[in-house]
């Protein structure tokens, strides 16, 4: 009769290898850290032209637009400021004719508002 042991028989290391394998990453999902929701601040435009606001919201991290609009609940969209006349329109796709990063009026390309311009009527945070 012949001595088995882990180190001859490679069914027996191959079951202790698996096993170290799963209690190594059943150990990790343990103790890792949970992933915390990164939220970014949008500078949005309600798309309603009765409402027009230019506002601040934060959103999760993958949330797409439109958004709704604090005020009339309108779908508002990312501000964008024409670099030609500084008009200030939402990022969307509204045309086949046109680029939605060019301006309605003229057809100049938009520059994103950031959340300190002047134009920014309201910041908020969604909770």
């Amino acid at each position: 009769m012949t001595k088995r042991s882990w180190k001859t028989n490679p069914f027996i290391g191959a079951g202790l290898v698996a096993l170290a394998v799963v209690a190594a990453w059943l150990t990790y999902r343990e103790v890792k850290p949970p992933r915390r929701a990164v939220e970014y601040a949008h500078v949005l435009k309600c798309d309603n032209p009765d409402c027009g606001k230019v506002f601040v919201e934060s959103y999760p991290e993958g949330q797409k637009p439109p958004f709704p609009c604090p005020s009339c609940g309108s779908p508002a969209y990312p501000a964008l400021r024409c670099l030609g006349n500084g008009h200030i329109f939402p990022l969307k796709k509204d045309s086949l004719s046109r680029s939605p990063y060019d301006c309605p009026i003229c057809g100049t390309r938009g520059v994103p508002l950031e959340p300190g311009d002047p134009a920014v009527t309201e910041q908020r945070a969604n909770p």
